[in-house]
């Protein structure tokens, strides 16, 4: 008799970042509880948290989830956005993580809809996609927050935004701009190739992963979407616009307690340092 086929179930895992950010930590551990109880086949979803809070906190209680999987690290210390994400992928193994199907990397200030596994396992895409770059709903600025970064940016427009960020006037009126203007503008067509996706919620294919899960980022915050677009330009991967896939962005509970000046002079630093991926 001959034997039936098994369909591997998808395999998912979120690595995301807490700073002092408890209740919106709550909340979307329960967005992806619920996104993955609506999925109506069997999923296997691994949630792990980088807490960079300074003072100890009541670890999440995990017996409230019984869709997905969660591991909390108390490093208590500031290691930055992608300082932390790297911390927990050595903390995994490399190897490990390599295997998952997805690995999303996030802020926690977000919501999954309820829809979110069901638009992402359904995703037709080609061979060597990289990166998705799902819709991410801002609801302070009722706009989606993709497509980020439309081309790749040139040695000059890098140069540009490096005066902008040094004098925070610039970057004020830089931003009215973009959300007056040059957003209106943006094609939002699904399925559409980009350069780089908005960096609070990035999905990285296992393809991406198994070249690039010892990444080494130059900068203790900001300029991540640059860094994972350079990665997927030098490995021949594409990024691409998926809009059925929802995220509601509750916008900046953590980057959004940095003031102006601070939040300039940190992406001017990075900036600064990812300069020379450009001259290449």
């Amino acid at each position: 008799m001959p034997q039936q086929k098994t369909t591997k179930k998808p395999s998912i895992l979120f690595l995301c970042v807490n700073y002092h950010s408890y209740p919106e930590l709550d909340d979307y551990l329960d967005s992806i509880n619920r996104a993955a109880l609506s999925f109506k086949n069997p999923l296997s979803v691994d949630v792990k948290v980088a807490d960079n809070s300074v003072e100890n906190r009541q670890p999440v209680d995990v017996s409230r989830y019984n869709s997905i999987h969660i591991e909390v690290s108390p490093y208590h210390k500031n290691l930055g956005y992608m300082g932390a994400i790297s911390r927990l992928i050595q903390d995994a193994g490399p190897e490990k993580v390599k295997t998952y199907d997805f690995v999303i990397v996030s802020n926690v200030d977000l919501l999954l809809s309820e829809s979110f596994f069901t638009g992402l396992l359904a995703l037709e895409t080609d061979a060597n996609t990289g990166w998705i770059a799902p819709q991410i709903f801002s609801q302070a600025e009722k706009r989606d927050r993709n497509p980020k970064i439309s081309k790749r940016p040139s040695a000059n427009r890098l140069k540009m935004l490096m005066l902008m960020f040094k004098y925070p006037l610039l970057y004020r009126l830089y931003t009215d701009w973009v959300y007056r203007f040059r957003d209106k503008k943006q094609s939002r067509s699904a399925g559409r190739l980009i350069y780089a996706g908005h960096g609070s919620l990035m999905i990285f294919t296992n393809l991406f992963m198994q070249q690039h899960a010892n990444f080494q980022f130059p900068s203790f915050l900001f300029g991540e979407e640059l860094f994972f677009g350079e990665l997927a330009r030098s490995s021949g991967l594409k990024v691409i616009y998926a809009p059925e896939i929802v995220v509601h962005d509750i916008d900046h509970a953590s980057t959004g307690k940095i003031n102006r000046r601070a939040y300039c002079r940190m992406n001017y630093d990075s900036l600064s340092k990812l300069k020379p991926l450009f001259n290449q």
